[in-house]
């Protein structure tokens, strides 16, 4: 009876040890990986700080060579986020006017926001999107050019050009305050580049854009009709002339 009773409290110390071994394997477990996550949000934080700096510094950089060359830019404020996941920086009420004697233009949006996910960060360039309704207003003594679109999404290239697409993009020419001409476009993509500081006889300003599809009518001339695969290229040797 005691031998069975001494083998019973033996294998009873040996499971409690066994448990404790257990306990503190997984507590092992659990500290290391409450360790990684930690390096790894801090090293996050990190590259979040550094990435808005960089945001930062570069907006500022070509807002003030924008403005020392007469353009006016303008916003209702900043925001910072994308914390964990990557890095934005947004811009509210974005408003841009380009120099300007007998053309006046002007583009306005909901929100630009520079920057996106970490993925979005290894592309060659800045990834950028337009959120919301975005409207480019060109008026002159005759013609009065509007074109509004849904959100963008594009990258602000290496090179100094602008990819960028979207969905859909309505175009309405009007004339003594009467509409004369409207298309539409649908799922289009176009690159594009500005030059602020370009002199009188050079180019400011290059447009490339495909659409799949394009739509338009002339209510004063009567005519309408419809492309597919559209594919377009235009120029601006110098705002300042119609």
């Amino acid at each position: 009876m005691r031998t069975l009773v001494f083998e019973l409290w033996l294998r009873l110390k040996d499971k409690g040890s066994r448990d404790r071994l257990i306990t503190v394997r997984y507590l092992h477990y659990a500290l290391y990986t409450l360790l990684a996550v930690t390096c790894m949000l801090l090293t996050d934080a990190l590259a979040w700080r550094i990435a808005q700096n960089r945001l930062g510094a570069s907006a500022d950089l070509v807002i003030a060579d924008a403005r020392q060359h007469g353009w006016t830019i303008s916003d209702s404020g900043r925001r910072k986020s994308g914390w964990p996941f990557g890095a934005q920086l947004t811009f509210d009420a974005p408003h841009v006017r380009p120099p300007s004697r007998d053309i006046t233009a002007a583009w306005a949006g909901s929100a630009l926001v520079l920057g996106g996910s970490w993925l979005d960060w290894t592309h060659q360039g800045l990834a950028f999107t337009l959120k919301g309704r975005q409207a480019f207003r060109s008026v002159t003594p005759d013609l009065t050019l509007t074109l509004t679109t849904d959100t963008l999404h594009g990258f602000f290239l290496n090179s100094g050009k602008i990819h960028f697409s979207g969905a859909s993009a309505h175009l309405t020419a009007q004339k003594n305050l009467h509409i004369f001409t409207e298309m539409d476009l649908t799922g289009f993509t176009a690159q594009s580049w500005v030059k602020p500081s370009a002199g009188p006889t050079e180019t400011r300003a290059g447009l490339s854009l495909s659409a799949k599809h394009l739509s338009g009518s002339g209510l004063q001339a009567g005519w309408s009709g419809t492309v597919d695969d559209l594919d377009i290229a235009v120029s601006l040797a110098e705002i300042g002339k119609a």
